[in-house]
């Protein structure tokens, strides 16, 4: 079993997979976002931090900004090199690849805005992680430079998900291309640390047969929204706004939490 932040996860993910599964998403909420926040976002620094597979920074890319995006995984950093490949070189070439551990590298400077998407955030549970990873990003920004940040709304979150303890099933198909997807998740919930372990067991088919297998593992802490205001301010950011979503809907019981701050 492959844990999702070991080094090398992600190196063998087959793109088409990466492309069924979150092409039921879309980045131009988050994009949308920015714009309205910062403004025409070409020729602005950004830094999408735990990248992922790109598909954030991919989105930025297209819309003429410079991003950094930084990974822990080198196998993440491969996959968003494979997605770029199509791309053409003037788009590409605004992508710098950033690979290392984002609790110590050094951030680029002179950076416009942050952005930690999908509950991220919730990786940086180790001592003091979530305070490096605030402060780092509060050196990196420009004065004025904001930090957006996607916190999991951790009740709602535990009623969903965690609270049955049961297999939950999801499928992705595209009857075009005929590639099938099943995927599997087990998630196990500490209670007293708010600590969240998910099993996932990954199969790819393409036209019924199957072309790829994968189990993984992924540990994360549903932090609280007073949590991290309290620890950003200690490391010099100021909170400006909490939204509920990406398209500035008011917080709510059922909605997830979209912090952003500025420096």
């Amino acid at each position: 079993m492959n844990r999702i932040e070991d080094i090398g996860y992600g190196s063998t993910l087959p793109l088409e997979l990466i492309e069924l599964t979150e092409g039921k998403r879309s980045e131009t909420g988050e994009v949308d976002f920015l714009y309205k926040l910062v403004g025409a976002i070409k020729g602005k620094r950004l830094i999408d931090l735990c990248a992922g597979t790109g598909r954030l920074s991919i989105e930025l890319i297209k819309r003429q900004a410079r991003v950094f995006a930084l990974e822990g995984s080198y196998g993440m950093i491969e996959l968003i090199k494979k997605r770029c490949n199509d791309l053409p070189y003037d788009v590409a070439s605004n992508l710098n690849l950033v690979i290392g551990d984002v609790c110590e590298i050094d951030y680029p400077k002179d950076i416009d805005a942050i952005i930690i998407t999908d509950g991220s955030i919730g990786y940086f549970f180790h001592g003091k992680d979530l305070s490096k990873v605030l402060y780092s990003s509060f050196l990196s920004l420009n004065n004025g430079g904001i930090l957006v940040l996607h916190l999991f709304n951790s009740k709602i979150r535990m009623k969903k998900d965690l609270v049955n303890k049961v297999r939950i099933r999801s499928e992705y198909h595209d009857e075009r291309t005929k590639n099938h997807i099943i995927q599997y998740r087990h998630s196990v919930l500490d209670d007293k640390k708010g600590i969240v372990e998910t099993i996932y067991e990954n199969m790819f088919f393409y036209d019924e047969h199957l072309r790829w297998k994968q189990d993984s593992m992924m540990r994360y802490k549903l932090f609280s929204v007073d949590e991290v205001i309290q620890v950003a301010a200690d490391v010099g950011l100021t909170l400006s706004q909490v939204y509920g979503s990406y398209s500035m809907e008011p917080v709510s019981k059922n909605s997830d939490y979209i912090l952003v701050f500025f420096k």
